[in-house]
């Protein structure tokens, strides 16, 4: 399978004639700018949890990153021939973060544990993906004669060493998750590689859109297709969680809500890149491509595995452990418990009965899964913080406060936790107790709040149209789509955010 190195920058393709306006927006949803429309041509017609799909899902998410780090490579190359240092020092940076997302997604397929069983099995080799391969060919392009080029730059001692400490730090980073993913052994017969994997949809969905040279918008894309392919193989095996735990079988649940969860882990973590790399001047030169389009417009994350898979889990296991709690053949409780008392049953005698003991387990999974989801929360606001700013900025759906709106989402989230329960039950949430860092950092005299204030500032004066809502941002945000906009916001449209 061949490859244009023009359609390796994500250049429009089937359009190359066409002149691009650099200032309106690339895409008119979300689902359009981070390519979603491609997640269904992806997806297969086995079941939800079956491991061939799980296991594709995650082979997946390494091609789009391979297409993004041959990207980076070649860019950084590029930008040392023209003797660019901030650029090639930019471009090694995100390619030395998103390598350590890789070691991340490289460890996948031993962590989540499909063991081969019976004759049936075959081998994954990853070096049948046309994306690894374009990336070996642009770190070749890249190391000859890097040295000499660098040399020619006169650059700083500190700007050298840095250059140089990036190129070691994701070469070796390289040898790392390439020996993770190289050769793994799986319980299935395998196809034609990059048919498996939909090859030909993966390079679509990362260069589908218009890409100018000097933006970071394919790793923005990247990092959140990431997460959303993850996402969807998720709330599969959410959904079989879902239905074992109401059919009283704890041990189906346990496992496919184990799956779900390491596969979550990835999801956090595809934040990193973006908090790390994703400066308020790189972020400013994508803005106005993203047009009217908001992270909380994802059906595949905020809707159904934040909403609808982790409510119905929760309240589907909840069930179970008052059910458990009040059958005299397994546990000899009052005749009537609470949620937090049925869980403390629970754990009380998981050694006396292994379906009480299963329920047990699904709980500590429950947990960690709550646990992950609030990280996700949590990390989100270091975006709008970031790349906006605070005052009175808008983000780009309309809210009046962008980093306040992502506040109230949060706090909005937390409050309808259908996991609260199992919190309380483990004795594991937190307590009223001062937090006097978090207090000064809050405060007027922080540096943080100075240079929230400043970044806020400089956001709203070169974004006239967002602030004004004229222009390309005239319009409303799609109904149902927009995240709490403004304080007064109803419980009942808070309500649709979390529950």
């Amino acid at each position: 399978m061949k490859h244009s190195a023009a359609n390796d920058r994500g250049v429009e393709s089937n359009n190359a004639n066409r002149k691009r306006d650099w200032h309106r927006p690339i895409a008119t949803s979300y689902e359009r700018l981070q390519g979603l429309h491609f997640l269904e041509q992806l997806s297969c017609d086995e079941s939800p949890g079956a491991v061939r799909v799980c296991l594709r899902g995650v082979y997946q998410v390494a091609e789009v990153a391979f297409w993004n780090m041959a990207d980076l490579i070649h860019r950084g190359g590029a930008a040392i021939d023209r003797g660019d240092a901030d650029t090639a020092i930019s471009c090694l940076t995100w390619l030395s973060s998103i390598n350590h997302l890789m070691v991340q997604i490289g460890r996948l397929p031993l962590r989540l544990g499909f063991a081969p069983v019976g004759d049936t099995t075959d081998t994954i080799r990853i070096h049948e993906s046309p994306a690894i391969n374009r990336l070996l060919t642009a770190i070749e392009s890249f190391d000859a004669n890097a040295v000499e080029k660098i040399d020619v730059l006169n650059l700083p001692d500190s700007e050298r060493e840095r250059l140089q400490h990036l190129c070691c730090v994701y070469s070796h980073d390289i040898t790392i998750w390439e020996r993770d993913l190289a050769a793994v052994v799986v319980p299935f017969r395998m196809q034609d590689y990059c048919e498996w994997i939909c090859a030909d949809k993966i390079h679509e969905m990362v260069v589908d859109l218009p890409i100018n040279e000097d933006s970071f918008l394919m790793q923005f894309r990247c990092l959140h297709q990431i997460p959303e392919i993850l996402g969807s193989v998720a709330n599969g095996h959410l959904l079989v969680a879902t239905e074992a735990s109401r059919s009283g079988d704890p041990w189906t649940a346990h496992d496919n809500l184990m799956v779900a969860n390491t596969l979550a882990e990835i999801i956090v973590a595809s934040l990193r890149p973006m908090i790390d790399c994703l400066s308020i001047t790189h972020y400013h030169r994508i803005r106005t491509y993203l047009g009217v389009t908001s992270g909380s417009q994802s059906v595949g994350l905020h809707d159904r595995l934040l909403r609808d898979r982790y409510n119905a889990l929760c309240e589907a296991v909840c069930g179970q452990c008052i059910e458990v709690a009040l059958d005299r053949n397994e546990i000899d409780a009052p005749s009537s418990v609470s949620i937090v008392e049925a869980i403390r049953l629970v754990a009380e005698h998981k050694a006396d009965n292994e379906r009480v003991r299963g329920f047990d387990l699904v709980i500590s999974q429950i947990l960690r899964l709550h646990q992950l989801l609030h990280h996700w929360r949590s990390a989100h606001m270091h975006l709008p913080r970031n790349n906006l700013g605070g005052g009175k900025t808008r983000s780009l759906i309309g809210a009046s406060n962008a980093v306040s709106a992502v506040q109230r989402m949060r706090e909005a989230a937390e409050r309808s936790d259908p996991a609260v329960a199992v919190v309380k039950a483990r004795y594991v949430g937190s307590t009223e107790v001062p937090l006097p860092l978090t207090q000064y950092m809050h405060s007027p005299q922080s540096l943080d709040s100075q240079v929230l204030a400043s970044r806020g500032a400089t956001t709203r004066e070169a974004f006239p149209d967002v602030q004004q809502r004229t222009g390309e941002f005239a319009g409303q945000c799609p109904a149902g789509q927009c995240p709490i906009a403004e304080s007064t916001t109803s419980r009942k449209d808070a309500g649709r955010i979390t529950k």
